[in-house]
């Protein structure tokens, strides 16, 4: 939280105007930096929505995950590498299954796969268009 919080004052960001942008307290934030306090993820992000697209995937990269763009930026879905990237993850699946379900070998390999189809389909779903 530190870092994120040291790149946005750097930009002109203060407590008090992320709390006033973020509807996170001043407290709650002080808390975060001086106290070492642990944010809840929903708190983390109504800062990071204001931090900027670094802080998110600073959040993000907790997770494994990086390279968030807004919906509104990307320039849409790349459907000759989406629909071949999909499919070769189901023959994976698919692979992994072929025995009847999925055992301590192929699952680990399945789910990847399976997260790969997610992202990759998110953008295109109705889940994606959420406002």
């Amino acid at each position: 939280m530190r870092a994120m919080f040291a790149g946005a004052t750097a930009s002109g960001w203060t407590l008090h105007s992320i709390s006033v942008a973020s509807g996170v307290s001043c407290s709650t934030i002080k808390g975060w930096l001086l106290e070492g306090k642990e944010p809840t993820l929903s708190r983390a992000l109504s800062v990071a929505l204001v931090i900027g697209r670094r802080a998110i995937n600073s959040i993000n990269a907790l997770a494994g995950y990086g390279g968030a763009t807004p919906f509104e930026e990307t320039a849409g879905p790349d459907f000759v590498t989406m629909i071949p990237g999909c499919l070769e993850d189901l023959s994976i699946i698919a692979a992994a299954t072929a025995r009847g379900g999925l055992d301590h070998t192929g699952e680990p390999a399945a789910r990847a796969a399976a997260d790969r189809i997610l992202a990759r389909l998110l953008p295109i779903s109705s889940a994606g268009q959420a406002e």
